[in-house]
């Protein structure tokens, strides 16, 4: 063998031994199931990898929250499948836990939440023991990124479409481990029905840019104005609570000051991603309950609404926000999209 060969075939030998060292992801339906104990019942998820056996060439954590119809393994397979289009699939880590209700029949086992509540980190619904599906992200990426069987993770996304989109921003919103971790999160939020505003101020319903409280004190109680009581109905002692804003928070919510929860929010990297075709104020799947309402008639506009009142209260924040052209309310389609993907892995 002529010298110059044997020198590139021996300085090629410790990138071929470490590509082939990297195990295999999973990507088989019905294969990619897995659980994790927390406490004293388990939590059932996907993983393209084991989480309980060592892996140096993960680099990045993507916990991905499915929607109201609880399709977590859909909702993985959409981001493994954007990984693999980006030739990242050995490189990522995709956990994507499945947030069983009564439907679901759980085992005595499980945890299991109300259908509503694992949306925005209320507790299970369990007998005894209890956990907020918060905790459930809290303590799941603190087990990757402190068990030391990933040393090479550098970043984390929570990120999640539809329902899963509300329970990202919640979760940013009110969750400070993010803040004792040793790396740094991103949060990817795909058009949700709501959101969480900071303060009592909502978006007029005719006039662009106006941020006005919806109701009135008449001397007796609150009432709704009229403009906002004609496209949204009556809520007016209701329309701030938690999840649409910060009033009557749950417990998790709790555990921190509203001030608190509002300076670590708008310093968080986080982005709206919205599907350019998501319009239709009659999808049965929106949220029109009247707190919801208020934030404008579809999910496109309600997006817009909230980073625009963002950009006027807080305009200070570290929030981005991105239209995906030509896609609606499919969470497969936005996952895939080069605008979604080209951040969640940039």
């Amino acid at each position: 063998m002529p010298l110059y060969l044997f020198c590139m075939l021996i300085l090629l030998l410790p990138f071929t031994s470490y590509a082939q060292s990297c195990p295999v992801a999973c990507d088989k339906q019905g294969a990619c199931a897995q659980k994790m104990m927390i406490g004293s019942k388990q939590v059932n998820f996907y993983s393209n990898f084991n989480l309980n056996k060592t892996n140096r060439c993960i680099d990045h954590v993507i916990y991905v929250v499915h929607g109201t119809e609880r399709n977590a393994e859909s909702r993985y397979f959409a981001v493994l499948n954007a990984a693999k289009s980006m030739q990242k699939e050995n490189r990522v880590l995709i956990i994507s836990p499945f947030f069983k209700t009564a439907e679901d029949n759980p085992t005595s086992k499980e945890y299991y939440w109300s259908d509503s509540g694992w949306k925005k980190g209320d507790y299970s619904v369990n007998n005894g023991d209890q956990l907020s599906s918060f905790t459930v992200a809290d303590k799941m990426l603190e087990t990757v990124i402190e068990n030391g069987l990933f040393p090479s993770l550098t970043h984390v996304t929570v990120t999640g479409h539809s329902a899963g989109g509300q329970y990202t921003q919640l979760y940013a919103l009110t969750s400070s481990a993010p803040d004792q971790s040793a790396l740094p999160y991103q949060y990817l939020v795909l058009n949700p029905s709501n959101y969480s505003y900071l303060n009592e101020l909502r978006p007029h319903p005719s006039v662009q840019g106006l941020f006005e409280q919806p109701v009135y004190w008449d001397g007796a109680s609150w009432k709704m104005k009229p403009e906002y009581e004609a496209v949204a109905g009556r809520c007016p002692d209701t329309y701030n609570n938690y999840k649409f804003g910060l009033m009557n928070r749950n417990r998790y919510a709790s555990q921190l000051p509203v001030e608190t929860l509002i300076t670590q929010y708008i310093k968080r990297k986080v982005y709206y991603l919205l599907g350019s075709l998501d319009i239709d104020p009659n999808d049965p799947a929106l949220d029109t309950t009247c707190s919801a309402e208020l934030q404008g008639p579809f999910r496109l506009k309600r997006g817009n609404n909230f980073y625009q009142f963002l950009n006027q209260y807080y305009p200070y924040h570290q929030h981005t926000l991105a239209v995906v052209p030509n896609v609606g309310h499919d969470g497969a389609a936005m996952y895939g999209s080069t605008v979604v993907k080209n951040i969640l892995f940039s």
